[in-house]
């Protein structure tokens, strides 16, 4: 709270970087309770100042359709007047997607580049998948690949998964190189990483299957909610080929899957209840 007293007095003196923070402060709501309205006024004020920062964050409430309708408009003028890589990321995405604006692909490849020529990862991965998918662009998989490594340069776990995955199965590799690629990610909590390296250890396609391994990696992506990992352990737990049988972690298991309308995990559960397999009727 002293911090925030500090801000409000610089913030008096029409100081951009403390109105900023204020208005941060009010749209994030982690040390006051969040005031959109507030937030706005701060970041406005600090933005007519020509600040960056505080003109992104507008462009992203405008955009967002959560705090705000979305002012399709206002978010393009002040991620204009940002100008920075971030700003065209999300402008580029604008134009891919085209939820509040017509679909133009000129204009997003524009934009996505401007914003990947300045080291933005995220746009750098986009571009690699545009290209890898061969979707509004002619299929590439050198470009792909070139891009997906300078986002992966950065740490971008989504560029180093899909590195993995191209080179697992579109060339003919030592397995070391994929595998490197997915632990890379999986460091970083992706969780198709995660699930990739259980199928790995669990289908032994790097030596012996190694289930401790592969249950692992399973667990470490089903934490973050990837269905078939879900499924996966709840059927590796209910068959009970290769660990002891837990009809107890196999429904746990199966009713996290068919929460996200897994109908595999549905049917199993079904059959668990049904005929009593282990379990209280």
């Amino acid at each position: 709270q002293k911090g925030i007293y500090f801000f409000e007095q610089s913030a008096k003196q029409n100081d951009p970087y403390s109105l900023y923070k204020l208005g941060l402060f009010y749209y994030e709501g982690k040390i006051v309770q969040r005031d959109i309205y507030k937030a706005i006024n701060y970041l406005l004020l600090s933005a007519k100042q020509d600040y960056t920062d505080a003109q992104y964050t507008l462009g992203v409430i405008y955009s967002e359709n959560i705090f705000v309708p979305v002012d399709i408009g206002k978010a393009f003028l002040y991620f204009s007047k940002a100008d920075n890589s971030e700003s065209y990321f999300k402008l580029g995405l604008i134009y891919l997607e085209g939820k509040y604006v017509p679909v133009d692909i000129d204009a997003a490849l524009h934009y996505l580049h401007l914003a990947a020529n300045q080291n933005n990862s995220d746009a750098q991965y986009q571009l690699g998948l545009l290209y890898f998918k061969g979707i509004h662009v002619t299929y590439d998989i050198d470009r792909a690949i070139s891009y997906f490594k300078k986002a992966a340069n950065q740490n971008n776990a989504n560029a180093l998964y899909s590195l993995g995955n191209i080179y697992q199965k579109h060339y003919d590799c030592d397995p070391n190189v994929f595998v490197n690629y997915y632990k890379l990610s999986a460091n970083l909590n992706n969780s198709a990483a995660n699930f990739e390296l259980g199928n790995i250890y669990y289908e032994g396609k790097v030596g012996p299957q190694n289930m401790k391994k592969a249950i692992f990696y399973y667990e470490k992506s089903a934490s973050k909610n990837n269905q078939i990992a879900l499924y996966q352990l709840g059927s590796i737990y209910f068959e009970g080929f290769y660990v002891d049988r837990d009809i107890k972690y196999a429904i746990s298991y199966f009713k996290g899957a068919s929460c996200f309308n897994n109908p595999y995990a549905k049917n199993n559960l079904g059959v668990i209840f049904r005929v009593g397999d282990g379990v209280t009727k």
